[in-house]
């Protein structure tokens, strides 16, 4: 699934413009999986010609559940760049592993990078979380869910920020729920579904029945056009 929705990234980059705030921001929040695949958090280099060195990384997540804030240092991350316009997820090991992650969502893209971190704090929505990315003594983006308009969580949904508000991911009505639920071949039963898309604008990916309008006015116009030859 995540090689599919490579092609329709790019799409959404070449098409959703620039924003004022270039490096890493926190992208999409999965914090409330009650499966193996396990929680996580998607970070995207929104730099359209410059890597960013992922050596001194941290994430700090306090909040849930009142336990203390605790830096995270994401594994293998020496001698690790984050390229332009690539995704980074971190997955929370501590109710998952990397391995589950990867057999419910699949392969990677080549636009993404996976690592695992032990959050030690609980990664959940039932408290107000703030979300903080760390470089060095920098903190280079931050989201704090305490103050208004975040959206209202279902469990095994992510939420994803607007791709066109990058700048303004601070703004809790900018994101949005994912609602439609990916459930991978030979996966049961159906209340494992996640819906989430890591390593991909999600707020972008069409809907399917818009697909198929797309794809039948397509058909309608190919065919007028040989009527008319």
């Amino acid at each position: 699934m995540l090689r599919a929705r490579s092609i329709i990234t790019l799409l959404i980059l070449l098409s959703a413009g620039t924003t004022t705030k270039a490096g890493l921001v926190i992208t999409e929040i999965m914090a409330n999986s009650n499966t193996d695949a396990g929680n996580w958090i998607e970070i995207y280099n929104d730099s359209s010609v410059a890597s960013v060195d992922l050596g001194d990384l941290m994430i700090e997540v306090s909040g849930g559940f009142g336990f203390p804030s605790l830096p995270v240092v994401p594994g293998d991350l020496l001698g690790v760049n984050l390229d332009p316009l690539q995704f980074l997820i971190v997955v929370d090991t501590m109710g998952g592993s990397l391995s589950q992650f990867h057999n419910y969502w699949g392969p990677a893209a080549s636009n993404t990078v996976i690592l695992g971190a032990n959050f030690f704090t609980p990664l959940q929505f039932y408290d107000p979380l703030t979300i903080s990315v760390i470089q060095g003594s920098t903190v280079t983006d931050q989201i704090d869910m305490a103050t208004a308009d975040w959206p209202t969580i279902e469990p095994n949904q992510s939420i994803y920020v607007d791709p066109t508000k990058l700048d303004e991911n601070h703004i809790g009505s900018n994101w949005s729920v994912s609602q439609f639920p990916y459930l991978p071949s030979g996966a049961s039963p159906p209340s494992e579904a996640q819906a989430g898309t890591p390593g991909s604008f999600a707020a972008m990916v069409p809907e399917p029945s818009t697909l198929i309008t797309f794809c039948c006015l397509s058909l309608t116009s190919c065919l007028r056009r040989r009527r008319h030859r």
